[in-house]
């Protein structure tokens, strides 16, 4: 009988749990492998397919593989009717759902996943055997963060293509380098990641679809994906073998992009990582190990290494070997603290009387502040309790006479400092003597000078190459609206993420003089137009770290943008939305006057 359905038990051992995948009577299903109670990947068709025999020939090519990058061959059979091949179930998320939810990754984080997937291939080209239907569906990012590949060969077979060749996985590993840098897929085979934009019949360079990628990545994605562009890049051909030698000049010491273990020998089973640590807790007795594999232990490790029934052990603190009793709460109980020292005894009475001090203002006050005996010689001065709360025939001390007057000076002092300084506001804008009747209003009007003598330069740092109709950009300040200075023209609009090709262009205005910048007049062709003013004392190669003056929308002909008194030299006008025209988006700058005061 053909198993076919959820709960259908094959080969009288694995129970089909739940589809993933389906073509031409061709499955592909999660099962359960009731004998060694283990989830487990299974390709099935029906016996007297025309594929059978192209199946079994897949499962015998992919078990000859001895890779832990590769998911084994656990069993392969034509049996009731049915030829399946049973795999490694691997734990973990595949490379078309991580970009789908994170976007592009970083290029170290790409070339190193690349370069795992180009080591198990070029290990398997090398004994003659192909994947033949390699995607991002086919790569897995596992629970302990290694790299594996799913259904070496059997994936092709099943699907009924022909055997899959060298240079097709070659040109695979390609496209998955750029779908880790761009999130977009140009590879042979379909796949749910968004496809690549391309030009002239062949997929956009990595950098033309996002900025940022580094050139040697760039070029190697370009190499195997444009057949046009090898004749530009000198070296051997690009194979699996070179692919991965030409990453791991890229990356260096890989060890930094993620935390992984070392790589296993040939036909070694990789041990299960656990990420997170445990609190101590009882557990049931775990049947010992096998002698042949002694626990490997990293005192700087933070992660539990073995399987499952290794008793977890908080970070930092040692094993203790046999004794599993360490963590149990003590039984018996702990010695009580020794006794306090009894204080030492204070004397009922002081020594000497204490003479309290006499409150302040107090001689000024009448004789009869200070009793005197009717011998005439001083009484004993009172205790301190005596002096609060006053009694009905005592006066309280008076209140310091010298601090109103204190204050007063003080207020003195700031008026005639103001009166002086509005004065020399006033004298000095006038040039005849008289002073001005509005002191704030001459000062503003000498904040509002236009800067004259202005250059202008394109700035395109995100550019490859970092240009954009550099003769053009005078035009933008030579005070005629009719000349202008514009962008290329782009497919997509502007943005931070793909499918834009930058987040923006721009020009850098040069002041000549360093200047505390009041607002700044912009007129551009077409809007609405976005854009941010940046303001420097350097040249700038970049608006990253660029003190950020304004943001606004252009949408009309001379529209007065405030700067708020930025200072600097350089003035970055950066466009970051461009209006719509015939065939793209492009952007044009007719006039920029900046006005401000100089330093």
């Amino acid at each position: 009988m053909t198993a076919h359905r959820p709960g259908d038990v094959l080969a009288g051992r694995y129970r089909l749990a739940d589809l993933l995948s389906e073509t031409a009577h061709g499955r592909f299903w999660l099962a359960h492998d009731s004998v060694l109670g283990r989830p487990v990947a299974v390709h099935v068709i029906d016996a007297d397919d025309s594929r059978a025999p192209a199946l079994m020939d897949a499962a015998r090519a992919s078990a000859s593989i001895l890779d832990p990058r590769l998911l084994r061959v656990l069993d392969a059979e034509t049996r009731d009717g049915s030829s399946y091949v049973v795999n490694e179930w691997g734990r973990g998320t595949s490379l078309d759902i991580v970009l789908a939810r994170s976007g592009p990754l970083s290029p170290r984080r790409s070339a190193w996943i690349t370069a795992e997937v180009a080591a198990a291939l070029g290990k398997a080209h090398g004994a003659g055997h192909a994947h033949g239907r390699l995607n991002p569906e086919k790569v897995l990012i596992d629970e302990g963060g290694s790299v594996r590949i799913i259904g070496f060969a059997v994936e092709a077979a099943l699907y009924g293509f022909p055997a899959g060749t060298p240079a097709d996985d070659d040109a695979a590993l390609a496209a998955i380098l750029a779908a880790c840098l761009t999130g977009t897929w140009s590879g042979f085979h379909e796949s749910a990641v968004p496809p690549t934009p391309s030009v002239g019949g062949h997929p956009m360079r990595p950098r033309q679809v996002r900025a940022g990628v580094p050139r040697v990545l760039d070029e190697l994605c370009e190499a195997a994906l444009n057949p046009d562009a090898r004749g530009r890049h000198q070296g051997p051909v690009l194979d699996a073998r070179y692919l991965h030698q030409r990453l791991m000049e890229y990356l260096g010491d890989p060890s930094d992009v993620v935390g992984l273990p070392a790589e296993q020998p040939d036909g070694a089973a990789r041990p299960r990582i656990t990420t997170s640590l445990r609190l101590p807790v009882e557990e049931p007795a775990a049947a010992p190990g096998s002698p042949d594999e002694p626990a490997e232990r990293h005192e700087d490790e933070t992660v539990v290494r073995g399987d499952h029934t290794d008793i977890p052990t908080q970070a930092s603190l040692p094993p203790f070997e046999d004794d599993s009793s360490w963590h149990l709460p003590r039984t018996t109980p702990a010695p009580p603290p020794p006794p306090l020292e009894p204080p030492a005894p204070k004397p009922l009475f002081a020594d000497e009387p204490r003479v309290p001090r006499p409150p302040e203002g107090a001689a000024g006050d009448t004789p009869s502040s200070v009793p005197v005996s009717s011998g005439g010689h001083a009484a004993p001065a009172p205790v301190a309790e005596e002096y609060w709360p006053w009694g009905e025939d005592r006066v309280p001390p008076r209140r310091r006479r010298w601090l109103p007057l204190a204050i007063g000076l003080v207020v003195l002092v700031l008026v005639v400092a103001a009166v002086l300084a509005v004065r020399d506001l006033s004298g000095g804008g006038g040039g005849d003597g008289t002073p001005s009747t509005s002191p704030s209003a001459s000062a503003s009007s000498r904040a509002a000078q236009a800067v004259t003598g202005v250059t202008a330069t394109d700035f395109d740092p995100l550019g490859d190459p970092p240009s954009e109709y550099p003769a053009l950009a005078r035009n933008a300040v030579d005070g005629k609206v009719s000349t202008a200075w514009h962008t290329n023209t782009y497919k997509s609009q502007l943005g931070p993420s793909a499918p834009a090709l930058k987040s923006g262009v721009g020009l850098v205005l040069d002041l000549h003089g360093t200047y505390a910048l009041e607002s700044v007049k912009v007129t551009m062709n077409g809007s609405p137009t976005a854009v941010s003013f940046f303001v420097a004392d350097a040249e700038p190669t970049g608006v990253t770290g660029l003190q950020r003056a304004a943001t606004a929308t252009v949408t009309r002909a001379g529209q007065r943008v405030g700067l708020n008194g930025a200072t600097g030299r350089y003035l970055v006008v950066w466009l970051t939305s461009l209006p719509h025209v015939a065939g793209g988006y492009r952007g044009e700058v007719a006039e920029v006057a900046v006005t401000g005061t100089q330093r």
